[in-house]
């Protein structure tokens, strides 16, 4: 039976490929906008879907270990998800 999911943006964290962690979907960073303390993200899924998040810049932009066309890992807390009945 599907199930969707409901996951607040900013409890998505963005991981390097294979990085272990709970529940985890596989992506591409298609798109990414450095907004002073938070970069807006693009994601692109396996499935061809796009999600987008904020994630807090805690790194100088020269310094950011993730970029463009990078394989990715986004993960989040079960605790940060709810499930849609309708």
């Amino acid at each position: 039976m599907p199930l969707c999911l409901a996951v607040r943006p900013e409890k998505i964290r963005l991981l390097p490929a294979g990085t272990e962690g709970p529940n985890r979907l596989q992506g591409v960073i298609k798109e990414i906008a450095y907004l002073g303390d938070v970069s807006i993200y693009h994601v692109e899924l396996e499935t061809g879907k796009r999600v987008q998040f904020t994630q807090s810049n805690v790194l100088a932009l020269a310094e950011q270990p993730l970029s463009w066309d990078d394989e990715v890992a986004l993960s989040w807390q079960p605790d940060s998800c709810g499930v849609l009945t309708e």
